[in-house]
């Protein structure tokens, strides 16, 4: 019976153990999205800074620059979902980084206590091993 508990608790331990690791890199992965996020959010803030007809440096992906000339600086064409793109002014593009911003923050915080309860169980399962073993080596010496 209590090796039957033994290896319950092993399992559960085992299973917290790995949703703790997938958690830490879903933080990760949200708080690489937030600095993101942020980065765009400061680039829609220095928009209004350009002077029309400037010349500037677009990325097109992957360190690779075209360069092009700025000739509205109060719209946005962002992408909606689904390859649907929609034009919206500097400050309705602002509003959706900041709701942005403040889902993923949510969700990471989230995550954030979800791993640190499994951290406290992880802990409780330590200290009953340890109890459980203390008493096995206990019950051994004893004639």
């Amino acid at each position: 019976m209590e090796s039957e508990q033994l290896k319950e608790k092993y399992m559960e331990y085992q299973l917290s153990v790995q949703q703790v690791q997938q958690l830490h890199q879903n933080i990760e992965s949200l708080e690489k999205h937030i600095s993101d996020i942020s980065n765009l959010e400061g680039s829609i803030n220095n928009l209004s800074n350009i002077k029309l007809n400037s010349e500037v440096l677009m990325p097109i992906g992957g360190g690779i620059f075209i360069k092009g000339t700025i000739t509205e600086n109060s719209k946005l064409i962002m992408n909606v979902g689904s390859n649907v793109f929609i034009e919206k002014s500097t400050d309705e593009g602002k509003d959706t980084i900041k709701k942005q911003l403040s889902e993923v923050s949510i969700l990471a915080d989230q995550m954030r206590d979800q791993a640190q309860i499994l951290v406290e169980r992880i802990k409780e399962l330590q200290e009953e091993f340890e109890s459980l073993r203390k008493t096995k080596m206990n019950s051994n010496i004893q004639p």
